[in-house]
């Protein structure tokens, strides 16, 4: 109800912190009545929403999405983003949103409400969806792989609304809640940045793609794909698989990166899949012989994407040297598994550091 937004500031009472110093700010939880059901606060805006979420977190009442969030102040990026990932249907604001805050608020389908103080006409309060209150989608229940993990690449461009602040915000919340991303600075024209995550749950890559994009990176490219254990190495110790299913990632004193996808073909006289079974298995130790000899010097991610993406399988490499990416690539392609049955997409080169040192390395600010 647009009415029990916009009266919501008249409704707050019980800031005894406010009320002592006038220098601190609160966040409320208030249901669709516009009851106030918990009270925060905190010298720091931001610090006053964490509270409330915290503490919702502990009561069991996450996902709120039969609660909204009133907070003291401009409703920003950051807090619009904290609501969304709780689950809070509204988010109401006694000052303005920023526009990231806007477009953050649209693409999650969050009601929000700005300048919600008694002095301006409704109408020029609310931006967002109007009607009942949603439940996000952002909240659904998770959608994850039997075993491993998901693996996405997102490829971006720096444009000219780029907000590093807001990037990191959406890669700190991304590595909370326990998904792993590696930030990578691109050489070439094709992107700027590479953030490659992996995480057991697809809409938690979703939500960082949402937030990147929020924050003013333009998506330039995707892949996404699936860690496995190949039907050629079944055979293997469970410590291999297990390095296979739920790699740790970066790798340590490996800079040097690349992405490309490949598939097997189905050429005539070299479709890979009309091959027995046992001489593609010959084919592949041979592959994976030629792999071991770059051991130190490469580690070798490759995941599948059958079904998934344009190509059948991702490859992502982590070298200690530029030249030990196009080593190792140069010499598997000899394998017959390569000469003969591979096709391979679009490469992606660039270097790994931390957030950070990317984000200013590619003029990100």
């Amino acid at each position: 109800d647009l009415e029990v937004l916009a009266a919501m500031t008249d409704r707050i009472d019980g800031q005894a912190l406010f009320s002592t110093t006038g220098a601190v700010h609160a966040a409320v939880a208030f249901d669709r009545t516009g009851q106030p059901l918990l009270l925060r606060e905190d010298i720091g805006r931001h610090n006053a929403v964490d509270k409330v979420v915290g503490r919702l977190h502990m009561d069991g009442l996450l996902p709120a999405g039969e609660l909204g969030l009133w907070v003291s102040g401009r409703a920003s990026f950051e807090m619009a983003q904290k609501a969304w990932a709780a689950g809070i249907a509204s988010l109401v604001a006694v000052s303005g949103p920023s526009a990231l805050a806007v477009e953050t608020a649209r693409t999650a389908n969050l009601q929000l409400a700005g300048f919600a103080r008694g002095d301006r006409p409704l109408h020029r309060r609310l931006r967002g969806p109007t009607g009942p209150l949603p439940r996000l989608a952002a909240m659904s229940e998770p959608v994850s792989p039997s075993d491993g993990l998901a693996v996405l690449h997102l490829f971006l461009k720096v444009c000219g609304h780029s907000d590093a602040a807001a990037v990191r915000v959406a890669v700190d919340a991304a590595t909370e809640a326990g998904d792993q991303v590696v930030p990578v600075a691109i050489l070439g024209h094709k992107a700027d940045v590479a953030v490659m995550t992996l995480g057991t749950d697809l809409w938690r890559l979703r939500a960082l793609q949402t937030a990147l994009v929020a924050a003013g990176l333009d998506l330039v490219d995707s892949y996404l794909s699936l860690t496995e254990v190949s039907e050629y190495a079944q055979g293997v110790p469970d410590e291999m698989k297990r390095a296979r299913l739920h790699p740790v990632l970066p790798p340590e004193g490996k800079p040097a990166w690349c992405f490309y996808p490949m598939s097997k073909s189905r050429d005539v006289g070299a479709n890979w899949f009309e091959l027995p079974y046992d001489d593609r298995h010959e084919l592949m130790m041979e592959h994976g012989t030629s792999g071991r000899t770059f051991a130190g010097r490469i580690l070798q991610v490759v995941t599948g994407s059958t079904g998934i993406d344009d190509f059948e399988w991702g490859v992502t490499l982590f070298g200690q040297h530029p030249d030990d990416l196009k080593d190792v690539v140069y010499t598997m392609r000899y394998d017959r598994a390569s000469a003969r049955f591979g096709q391979f997409g679009t490469f992606y080169t660039g270097m790994v550091d931390e957030l950070d040192v990317v984000l200013k390395r590619v003029g990100c600010t």
